[in-house]
C-alpha cells in the first residue's frame, strides 16, 4: 500500500486527523493560509460536533469554531456520498463568503490532489458540488425550506 493510500485511510477514519495534517484556515492578520492546529477545545468541540445529533455553541471570536465547522463539512463532504450540507449566515453575502475562496472553498483548494474529489460538478457563489454527490449550500437565514439535510451550519 503506498503513502497516498495510508494517508487517505486515515483522513477518512478521523477527521481530528484530516484537519490536524491538511486543513489550512486564512490568517487575515498575516494574509496567508496557515495549516489549522486543533488546540485541546478544539478538539472537544469536534468530538461533540460529532457524537451529537444537535450541537449548539455559544461562540466568542477569534476561536477557531466556524474553522471547525467548515472542516468537518468538508470532511464528511469528501468521505461521505452523497452528503448534503447547509451553511447559513444572516445575510447573503456573508453566506457567499463562508462558502468562498477565502473559508470552504478555500480549504478545500489547498488539500493535496489525492484527498480531493475527482471532479467539482458544482462551483457557483451558493453550491459547491463534488462528484460523489455531495453538495454544500450556503443560504442567508431567511432561505433553506424543504432540504433533507445532513450538517447544519449557522454562522
Amino acid at each position: 500500500m503506498n503513502r497516498y493510500v495510508r494517508e487517505y485511510i486515515k483522513c477518512e477514519s478521523s477527521p481530528a486527523y484530516f484537519i490536524n495534517e491538511y486543513v489550512q484556515i486564512y490568517d487575515a492578520l498575516a494574509c496567508v493560509w496557515i495549516p489549522f492546529r486543533l488546540w485541546g477545545f478544539q478538539f472537544e468541540a469536534l468530538r461533540t460536533f460529532q457524537e451529537s445529533q444537535l450541537s449548539i455553541a455559544l461562540k466568542a471570536r477569534q476561536n477557531g469554531f466556524t474553522w471547525i465547522a467548515l472542516s468537518l463539512t468538508l470532511w464528511l463532504s469528501l468521505f461521505r456520498p452523497a452528503f448534503t450540507a447547509l451553511l447559513f449566515s444572516k445575510r447573503d453575502d456573508e453566506a457567499k463568503y463562508i462558502l468562498g475562496d477565502e473559508r470552504f472553498k478555500g480549504i478545500y483548494q489547498r488539500l493535496p490532489d489525492y484527498l480531493r474529489a475527482r471532479e467539482v460538478t458544482i462551483d457557483n457563489e451558493h453550491e459547491f458540488g463534488l462528484c460523489n454527490g455531495s453538495i454544500v449550500s450556503a443560504l442567508p437565514t431567511t432561505a433553506g425550506e424543504s432540504y433533507t439535510v445532513g450538517l447544519v451550519v449557522g454562522d
